[in-house]
């Protein structure tokens, strides 16, 4: 155990959690147990079972027919998949998961209580127990859905004490008919497989959250986060503390969720109204290489006064991604150009001129209302021009067409 004690510097350098000590799987020192023990290897098999099914789903169709004599070619990277397990809209939020210093930060309902966790003491290599508060917060997404998410906070003269620690316990769920089964617990969102051990040490306060694993396994269950749930901790000698039972997910107990939509790069795609084909939108938000500096860029294609296609695009700033407040609604200058040709076929630049403004808000993952307020004094023809070239206004609401390859908006569709 001595040789623990220079190890905790480097440690401990950064993160809420490090692996300290060799216990044969990276995580915490290893205690005595039989229990915990059964529990950590029924764990560690269905990480290894989520992780066969997964390989198994993206395996290649590979055809080797008269390729006897050969070996089998290595298969190649395939194209992005949304996660099919996903607990929660991909859109709703990004690493790194916010931290509240109290359960009165978090908007809408909270459900909080104390637990206790085993702890370890590198002065006498025993093993203890520290009260650490932990609370459960939902934060909501698109088409009344949330995300769930797991906040410890260890006491305020502990915060940082890398000499004397919580150990990370197992959590346990349990869900209409299933009783306390394995739920995946991660520190950063929209993963597939990655779970925090059992026995990690415990350093600074953090937040998780609660997700699906990828596995058919009888040891879990597809959990529905909106859904009623109650959460177990077990800790030493299989000691069992529950946290109240969840209540459902009601979006009127959150104020987030009547605003409109953070935009993120997850809106990107095509926009139509299926009740007028042959218009639509096509909408990206980027990030300008190399900087956190973000956009809105849209294309807009329309007809003229005369019934002829007309192309009308613009752009705008976003607010980074990093930013405290993010941007829910953007105005943006829109153009169209004249003085263009087929294919190249005209000299020179084209004419750029101002045709108004255009705002977006994303009211969920697959409807953006848009409203607009053209230029006075617009050509003839040229569309939202009003009696004698006047100022017009209007507004369209368009329901997504399409998404980015692997950008899965949304929850997976209704069976």
């Amino acid at each position: 155990m001595h040789a623990l004690k220079w190890l905790f510097a480097a440690a401990f350098a950064s993160g809420a959690f490090a692996a300290v000590a060799a216990d044969g799987e990276g995580r915490g020192p290893a205690r005595e147990g039989a229990s915990m023990r059964s529990v950590a290897a029924e764990l560690n098999a269905l990480m290894r079972e989520s992780r066969t099914e997964l390989d198994a789903s993206r395996m290649p169709k590979l055809a080797l027919e008269g390729a006897t004599s050969t070996s089998a070619p290595v298969a190649k990277a395939t194209s992005p998949i949304a996660n099919s397990y996903r607990a929660y809209p991909p859109s709703c939020i990004a690493d790194p998961l916010p931290i509240p210093t109290g359960a009165n930060q978090v908007g809408g309902r909270v459900y909080a209580r104390t637990f206790t966790f085993d702890a370890y003491n590198t002065a006498n290599g025993q093993f203890q127990t520290e009260q650490v508060n932990a609370f459960i917060w939902r934060l909501p997404c698109s088409g009344g859905d949330s995300v769930t998410l797991l906040t410890l906070r260890r006491l305020s003269q502990y915060e940082g004490d890398s000499s004397f620690y919580p150990l990370f316990p197992l959590f346990r769920l349990t869900q209409g008919g299933n009783t306390a089964k394995f739920v995946r617990v991660a520190q950063e969102p929209n993963t597939v497989i990655t779970n925090q051990d059992i026995d990690t040490p415990l350093i600074f306060s953090t937040t998780l959250v609660l997700e699906n694993f990828p596995s058919n396994s009888s040891a879990t269950a597809y959990w529905d986060f909106n859904l009623p749930f109650r959460l177990t901790s077990v800790y030493r000698n299989n000691s069992v503390e529950d946290l109240s039972a969840l209540d459902p997910y009601r979006p009127s107990e959150y104020p987030d969720a009547a605003l409109p939509l953070p935009i993120n790069g997850y809106m990107s795609g095509n926009w139509t109204d299926p009740n007028h084909v042959g218009e639509g939108i096509n909408l990206e938000v980027g990030e300008v290489v190399g900087t956190q500096s973000r956009y809105l860029f849209f294309a807009w294609f329309t007809f003229d006064g005369l019934g002829l296609p007309y192309w009308i695009s613009g752009g705008g700033a976003l607010s980074n991604a990093n930013a405290a407040t993010p941007t829910r609604s953007i105005t943006a200058p829109a153009i169209y150009r004249t003085g263009g040709g087929f294919a190249g076929g005209f000299g020179g630049d084209t004419q750029r001129a101002t045709w108004g403004d255009v705002s977006f808000e994303f009211i969920d993952c697959n409807t953006v209302r848009m409203s607009w307020l053209t230029a006075n004094g617009l050509p003839e023809n040229t569309p939202g021009r009003g009696p004698g070239g006047s100022s017009t206004s209007g507004s369209r609401t368009w329901k997504r067409g399409s998404t980015i390859n692997g950008l899965t908006c949304d929850m997976p569709p209704a069976n």
